[in-house]
């Protein structure tokens, strides 16, 4: 069954990196992706967002495409497949480093549960799937390093503060997906006795607790805030959007992993492993609970999906334990075919659905715009309208998206709210780039000239069309 494990693991992540490059466009043309890489271009480094300093693991892809001086359409292709690289890797050290194929299966089994979260490549979720679960099988791998003498022990902890230290950096959510590790390590392998659990869980818990109360960046300030007001939220569980969410679209993509683990009780029963099965229940439980107390504010749906994603660790993992003790069976794996096939199909249908749509509305404004001399142009979206511009990058999305085939196609179309004042800068700067609302008035000399170029127009108003297909 081992066997069979692997091989479907490298084949979904080969159909996650061939999506990766179908999609670039879809997955870098949008909100933060798009902004991050358009700095690193323009400032030739790394960008960190909030502090979140172990995305220059991911970033250094894209960043050797850009110091190489390649194309831009290839930096952006470059972009959008590092992530599934990282993936790729962690999948590798998992698997063939520390031995530990469910470690591998909870990163290449992740998309069962991504689907509009696909087209937001920066994902901090997803990456901490794949370093939790290099934790995981770390964590699993002490008795082995044990065997072998104190310099092995020793190596053990400084590789553990060193992923820990990885796991923080990305994002406070992997505080659950690491804990979750310790917790079922603890219960599926029985290690009441174990030091290093207790060690590894204390070390995690002083760290993550500094990040609790001491956050490093109001952005996280803001997702503690929910968990501190607990009291207040928890009599509305039911009306949060998190969990809104998460009911909506239970068929479309959180039933086939329950349904995973649902089948794998069996198992856990025969194997007399109860306990860790009522553990991953509980546990899975709890954090989409915490989930919506971290973000009962709301958001849009590739976001609220982004928060569950750790769901996807937590359910695929303990099945993985399962499976690849069992022999060869041949419904197994194709009953997992079926999942991934399913989930596959219905991931790129709601990438077209929500990402795609929006590329091709930046296509036709684009090719509207290009009736007139100038480079820079304005459109007022309509009032109470859904449009398919749901992002405040516009301006980047549409210069990066024009430029792709070289910079004498560079053109930017903003589209803001008629309360949004854009008239007094472009009145007052000669080459004004409009970027974003916190930084809307922006000179034009910071773009980097070699793979853009708006030749310091005027910026002039298209007319948002009152129909498109």
């Amino acid at each position: 069954m081992k066997k069979y494990l692997i091989w479907l693991g490298h084949l979904s992540l080969l159909v996650t990196a061939i999506l990766a490059v179908f999609f670039y466009k879809e997955r870098v043309f949008f909100v933060d992706p798009g902004q991050q890489l358009f700095e690193m271009i323009n400032e030739g480094g790394f960008k960190v967002f909030v502090h979140r300093y172990s995305m220059v693991i991911n970033q250094s892809i894209p960043l050797l495409a850009i110091k190489l001086g390649l194309p831009l359409k290839y930096i952006t292709i470059a972009y959008s497949l590092s992530f599934v690289i990282i993936f790729y890797i962690c999948y590798l050290i998992a698997v063939y480093g520390f031995k530990n194929i469910a470690a591998g299966l909870g990163i290449a089994f992740a998309p069962i549960f991504i689907r509009m979260a696909f087209g937001h490549s920066i994902s901090e979720a997803w990456l901490g799937i794949a370093y939790s679960a290099v934790f995981y099988a770390l964590l699993n791998y002490y008795h082995v390093w044990k065997k072998k003498g104190p310099v092995f022990i020793a190596l053990f902890y400084f590789l553990m503060i060193v992923v820990i230290g990885i796991n923080y950096f990305i994002h406070p959510i992997t505080l659950f997906t690491v804990a979750f590790s310790i917790g079922f390590t603890y219960f599926y392998k029985k290690e009441f006795r174990s030091s290093h659990i207790y060690i590894v869980g204390m070390l995690i818990l002083v760290v993550y607790l500094h990040k609790f109360a001491f956050p490093a960046h109001p952005h996280e300030e803001r997702f503690f805030e929910g968990i501190k007001n607990a009291d207040k939220l928890l009599p509305q569980l039911g009306q949060l959007p998190v969990l809104e969410f998460f009911r909506l679209y239970f068929y479309q993509i959180y039933l086939p992993g329950i349904l995973l683990l649902v089948g794998a009780i069996f198992y856990f029963i025969k194997d007399r492993r109860i306990i860790s099965y009522f553990f991953v229940i509980i546990f899975s439980a709890f954090y989409v609970v915490i989930a919506c107390l971290a973000f009962y504010k709301g958001d849009a749906p590739f976001a609220l999906e982004s928060r569950l994603i750790p769901l996807a660790f937590m359910l695929i993992l303990p099945v993985a334990e399962i499976l690849k003790e069992k022999k060869e069976n041949i419904l197994f794996i194709s009953g997992l075919v079926v999942i991934l096939f399913y989930s596959y199909t219905n991931l790129y249908s709601l990438v077209k659905q929500t990402h795609t749509k929006r590329i091709a509305f930046y296509e036709h404004m684009l090719s509207e715009s290009m009736k007139f001399p100038e480079r820079k142009f304005f459109v007022y979206l309509p009032e109470g309208e859904n449009t398919p511009v749901n992002t405040w990058g516009s301006a980047v999305e549409t210069l990066m998206l024009s430029s792709l085939e070289g910079k004498e196609n560079s053109r930017t179309i903003i589209f803001v709210d008629r309360k949004t004042d854009i008239t007094s800068g472009i009145n007052f700067w000669p080459c004004v780039f409009l970027w974003v609302r916190w930084y809307m008035f922006f000179p034009e000399d910071w773009l980097n000239k070699r793979y853009y170029n708006l030749q310091c127009t005027k910026y002039r108003e298209l007319i948002y069309p009152k129909t498109f297909d």
